[in-house]
């Protein structure tokens, strides 16, 4: 399936003649094309979570308040907290194949990219057990490394330094892109 975004852009002249084009893209290249313009990464609480994201299993990243998140790229990083009770469960509920954090996954480190499409209200997020706040970030596709980078994590969306963008983007070149099925996404 080929998604296509349009655009119209405007211009008018001297003589008040505005000439419209409309612009269409494949908008699955574009986000190909654009995983090296990350710069500033968001830390989650707890590997499995980073996992769950990467895998396709968790396609919307919940907050309480607006991290200023537009479409586009973000790297992923684990933070060295474990994750909360509650999305334990949500995660061992949904996820039968879940890894044990004992199973290799990383604490403290950025552990691929993830691709924001657009930014939701929770009413407009669906079903999703992982709706809980105002804020929905959808993720419609993601990129794992295949070698973690130790780095210290932040609270919010942080600026990522730019020996630690370099590692990332170079390793992010080198691995595979995975979509997420958006069907299961409803507006």
């Amino acid at each position: 399936m080929i998604i296509l975004y349009a655009y119209v852009k405007c211009k008018q002249t001297r003589d008040s003649v505005v000439h419209v084009t409309v612009i269409v893209t494949n908008l699955k290249q574009q986000v190909q094309d654009t995983f090296h313009l990350v710069t500033r990464a968001v830390t989650l609480k707890g590997p499995q979570l980073s996992w769950s994201i990467l895998n396709g299993f968790k396609l919307i990243e919940n907050r309480s308040r607006s991290l200023g998140l537009k479409e586009g790229w973000y790297g992923l990083h684990t933070g060295k907290g474990s994750i909360e009770q509650g999305n334990r469960q949500k995660l061992i509920s949904e996820i039968t194949s879940l890894p044990d954090v004992e199973s290799g996954l990383v604490f403290g480190s950025l552990v691929g990219a993830f691709h924001v499409l657009e930014q939701r209200v929770n009413t407009q997020c669906g079903s999703s057990i992982w709706v809980d706040g105002p804020v929905c970030y959808v993720i419609d596709a993601t990129i794992a490394i295949d070698e973690p980078i130790a780095c210290p994590g932040r609270l919010g969306a942080w600026k990522l330094d730019p020996s630690i963008r370099r590692k990332l983007v170079s390793q992010l070149s080198k691995a595979k892109l995975r979509w997420n099925d958006m069907s299961k996404v409803h507006t």
